[in-house]
């Protein structure tokens, strides 16, 4: 799992070999939530952001660090399609501190309106 993960995170650039290992991986680990971050960051990057954002939605249910729980906020609100939700999730990802990479984004994406 370890090694999958650091694979998905750190690896090579090829997606189409990073989402097979994905797809491999997914049912096992699709209870953790740095699983949901890294699968639905190549959801998105493959055109299938509805997929990505229940996937995230679906992790920050559960119990998750603060580190990875801003990053998930900050990903969501990228993909968020209502205004005031993304507005919700990126003052929660800011306010919350886990990720300071990620709260720094969430707070400009305040400021500048994203």
């Amino acid at each position: 799992m370890f090694l999958g993960l650091r694979y998905l995170q750190d690896g090579p650039p090829n997606a189409a070999k990073r989402m097979d290992l994905a797809t491999r991986m997914r049912p096992q680990a699709e209870a953790v939530p740095l699983f949901a971050l890294l699968f639905g960051r190549l959801l998105r990057e493959a055109g299938r952001s509805k997929e990505a954002a229940e996937l995230w939605r679906g992790a920050l249910k559960g119990d998750v660090d603060s580190d990875v729980r801003t990053r998930l906020l900050l990903e969501l609100s990228m993909v968020e399609e209502d205004a005031g939700r993304r507005r919700e999730l990126l003052l929660e990802a800011v306010e919350l501190k886990g990720n300071l990479i990620a709260a720094a984004g969430a707070a400009l994406s305040l400021k500048f309106g994203k």
